[in-house]
């Protein structure tokens, strides 16, 4: 049994800013191709870690575009799953996703909700299989969670972890009971992560690649493969992806970028870090440690000088 993962997607008929290519007819694209890669490798689910689209407003006639592509997933015997994302959960409440283009592909059948426990069996090895999923704004489920001893437990989440995404993250410790996890919301590509009891995180970025962030500049679109017989997680470069110069507008690629992901976060902000003595804005920049660049800090400050907020001294 095989199943694939790939990050958010963020399907959208409009394209950005700072592409020159059709966004809508790549989108697509691309979901057709891993439609091919899961029939010719005998996938039967394919699951995405939320974000499903970019905006709570699609046309009809992108969403009919999805739809058909979609039918012919489940015409051919494969399963799409998805999490709920922010991008699918208006002002962070689920009071309000019943609304949403994602709420009906879940309705339809044609996009199926990955909950907190979707159980599968190997039809060969008779092998359970668990994927366990987390919604975002349900972070304080993943402490709940009982295992099956003797089974693989699969964690599938619509949050970053090793802080990438401050405030928006989950500890590695929480989840490092999971013999796999996938990981969402931060739509840059990182390695996989081990563990030291031998368990993995795995973050293969957004599928598609909206903005013109360094990240986004120079990474294969990754996607993972889990196989219950060797009971691995492979890697694959998505194929027939153009490159970043081929799809970004040409002066991005003159432009001194500043890139604010580069920090690792878990570092800078950890404990003795919280229990410094600062007093305000300027004083916690200053003691934040040499790894963050003085661009970093520069751009904060204008950010809030900008916003109208008054600082203490001038900069």
């Amino acid at each position: 049994m095989k199943i694939l993962f790939f990050g958010d997607p963020h399907f959208d008929s409009q394209t950005p800013t700072s592409r020159i290519d059709d966004y809508r007819v790549m989108s697509l694209a691309k979901l057709k191709t891993i439609l091919d890669l899961a029939v010719e490798h005998g996938i039967t689910n394919v699951m995405t870690t939320g974000d499903f689209f970019d905006k709570y407003e699609v046309s009809y006639a992108y969403l009919n575009d999805l739809v058909s592509l979609l039918t012919e997933f489940r015409d051919k015997g494969i399963s799409v799953w998805s999490l709920i994302g922010n991008h699918d959960l208006p002002y962070n409440n689920m009071a309000y996703f019943k609304n949403t283009p994602l709420s009906l592909l879940f309705r339809s059948n044609l996009v199926k909700h990955i909950k907190e426990k979707n159980e599968f069996i190997d039809p060969i090895l008779h092998k359970q299989i668990n994927v366990f999923g987390i919604d975002f704004t349900k972070e304080a489920i993943v402490d709940s969670i009982k295992l099956d001893e003797g089974q693989t437990n699969i964690l599938i989440m619509h949050y970053a972890t090793e802080n990438t995404v401050p405030g928006e993250s989950i500890e590695t410790k929480r989840i490092s009971k999971f013999d796999f996890t996938v990981s969402g919301h931060d739509h840059a590509y990182y390695p996989p992560l081990e563990l030291d009891n031998g368990n993995t995180i795995f973050r293969p970025g957004s599928l598609l690649r909206r903005t013109k962030d360094d990240y986004n500049l120079v990474r294969d679109i990754i996607l993972y493969v889990f196989d219950s017989e060797s009971n691995s997680m492979d890697a694959w470069v998505l194929p027939n992806t153009k490159k970043a110069s081929e799809i970004f507008k040409n002066e991005i690629f003159g432009e001194q970028n500043l890139n604010l992901y580069d920090n690792k976060y878990n570092e800078l902000f950890n404990k003795e870090y919280f229990e410094s003595e600062a007093n305000n804005i300027l004083e916690i920049l200053d003691v934040l440690p040499v790894t963050v660049s003085k661009e970093s800090k520069e751009a904060v400050i204008d950010y809030l000088k900008e916003s109208g907020v008054k600082l203490d001294k001038e900069v």
